[in-house]
């Protein structure tokens, strides 16, 4: 299921942020920091870049990091990209796709055992044949 264009920014975006964070603060508490971000976003989405900054810094002081202005404009930007994203389609999209897959595994094991079954049965054969020798 390809994803539009909007999750696609955010996903780079992400990946990017929490890279360039993961420079300043370590790798963990990079991805700590956007993952305590990501659970708020229903919140974030009536702040003001002011207070997302304040939240931001909480986060930032939870986790025992110090962030660069930089590093803080990034994330309100990131914040900002990920806010656009819908989420209930993304999730709906996702449970779609693991019921596909589950669908395509019983599919793939129903056509072995039917190989299996054709297989048994030409064994069967041949040890009927074999024992009238």
């Amino acid at each position: 299921i390809p994803l539009d264009d909007i999750n696609k920014i955010a996903a780079t975006e992400e990946l990017v942020v929490t890279g360039d964070l993961a420079e300043t603060i370590g790798s963990e508490q990079a991805v700590e920091v956007v993952s305590e971000l990501k659970k708020i976003l229903d919140q974030t989405q009536t702040m003001t870049d002011a207070e997302l900054r304040e939240q931001i810094l909480l986060i930032a002081e939870a986790q025992n990091v110090s962030l660069t202005e930089e590093n803080i404009t990034q994330i309100i930007g990131l914040c900002r990209t990920l806010e656009k994203v819908d989420l209930n389609e993304l999730q709906t999209r996702l449970v779609g796709l693991s019921k596909t897959m589950t669908k395509v595994q019983n599919a793939g094991e129903s056509v072995s055992n039917f190989f299996g079954s054709i297989k048994n049965f030409f064994i069967n054969i041949g040890s009927f044949f074999s024992k009238d020798k």
